[in-house]
């Protein structure tokens, strides 16, 4: 179920006049929802990867904020470090989980990972290392004793370049993440982030509208809602109720994470990089249920492909895992759709002038009696 037909999803659409509310309904649909399941198999993805390129024990840590202030409550760190110990249940010949300097020094550990859900600024990660990092760790890493790693789910740019400029013993290709947000992309329309800044008036916080950062960051996760989202996504106001209270999730809303598939973000994209019809046509199937989600995303990125957008830009443009991308391009090498260089084929060209096809031939529509013809549009027409 999509947020915007929940209960919840409706009720909050419901705080919008019709002038607005038809555009709260597209930020709803082009969020992108990251549930419990899909993040920690992300995890799992990156500690493979770090393990393929690296030989020894691995020592990972997630960034516990009681360490940057002990008054803090545990947040998303304690769901990180249950996805690690997992994984060094399944590979403790290799991982060790919040190991103490005796354990780095005793295993002869050459690697150490810093992990985060999510980096916007970059600040939590900075004063995370300025309270933890002791002189010992530091000397290890200027003598190149072990490397320092840094990885997660999705990290913005500004967050990046900030890590790096501080942090100058992490070098940025031990910088791993599924989703990298660029401050060249729009992931809004600026119909919708006009709608961000009048409607922040209404709540808590209004003088960071589109979130901390000003980053207006469309990634969701099922364990919470990062502080670089719209505030109208997680900020009570005096009359005002958020979707996401405080930057939780509601119980009942498990269900839109769990059973979210990545298309909806499609025709917004194709629509902005003008694939018009066949931004069109996936909202029309996903309407209508007529076609399997899987095959939205593979037109979606057809459709990106044929305007020019990079293989290697995939992810960060729609936003989706970097290892269902792969996932999806294996699959339209297999069905023929794309060639070993990431070309569209003459055949993957004529899927898209097929799905475009059905928008190029509409029904003729009988002439009505008001003698207005075919044109005429109701006034209360939204």
């Amino acid at each position: 179920m999509r947020l915007s037909e929940h209960r919840l999803g409706r009720q909050w659409l419901g705080q919008f006049d019709a002038r607005d509310i038809h555009v709260a309904r597209l930020v709803l649909d082009s969020l992108k929802l990251v549930s419990l399941a899909d993040f920690e198999k992300s995890i799992s993805n990156i500690i493979e990867t770090i393990c393929a390129k690296t030989t020894g024990h691995i020592g990972v840590f997630s960034l516990d904020e009681r360490i940057i202030d002990p008054n803090n409550k545990p947040g998303s760190a304690g769901r990180l470090a249950h996805a690690l110990t997992n994984l060094n249940r399944l590979h403790p010949d290799r991982i060790l989980v919040q190991p103490s300097e005796t354990e780095l020094r005793a295993k002869k550990v050459k690697n150490i990972v810093l992990f985060e859900d999510f980096v916007g600024s970059g600040n939590r990660v900075i004063e995370f290392w300025d309270k933890w990092a002791s002189k010992t760790l530091k000397s290890w890493l200027s003598y190149h004793v072990c490397d320092l790693w840094l990885a997660g789910y999705a990290i913005h740019d500004g967050g990046f370049e900030a890590i790096c400029e501080r942090i100058t013993y992490l070098q940025t290709e031990r910088i791993h993440f599924e989703i990298r947000l660029l401050d060249t992309v729009n992931y809004w329309p600026d119909s919708i982030l006009s709608f961000f800044d009048r409607h922040a008036e209404r709540t808590e916080l209004p003088i960071y509208p589109r979130g901390f950062g000003h980053m207006a960051t469309p990634i969701v996760f099922q364990h919470g809602c990062p502080d670089n989202c719209p505030v109208v996504l997680w900020k009570n106001g005096k009359t005002f109720h958020a979707l996401f209270p405080g930057r939780g999730i509601p119980v009942e809303l498990n269900s839109c994470f769990e059973e979210y598939s990545d298309s909806g973000r499609g025709p917004g994209l194709l629509w902005n990089i003008g694939q018009h019809r066949l931004a069109l046509s996936l909202i029309a199937e996903m309407r209508k249920k007529g076609r399997s989600e899987e095959y939205l995303l593979l037109l979606a990125v057809l459709g990106l492909l044929l305007r020019g957008v990079k293989v290697n830009n995939l992810t960060t443009v729609m936003t989706v895992e970097f290892s269902r991308i792969e996932d999806l391009l294996a699959k339209s090498r297999e069905l023929g759709l794309v060639d070993g260089e990431g070309a569209v084929t003459l055949f993957g060209r004529d899927i898209v002038e097929r799905s475009r096809g059905s928008f190029l031939a509409l029904p003729k529509l009988p002439v009505t009696a008001t003698g207005r013809g075919v044109n005429y549009v109701p006034r209360q027409f939204k």
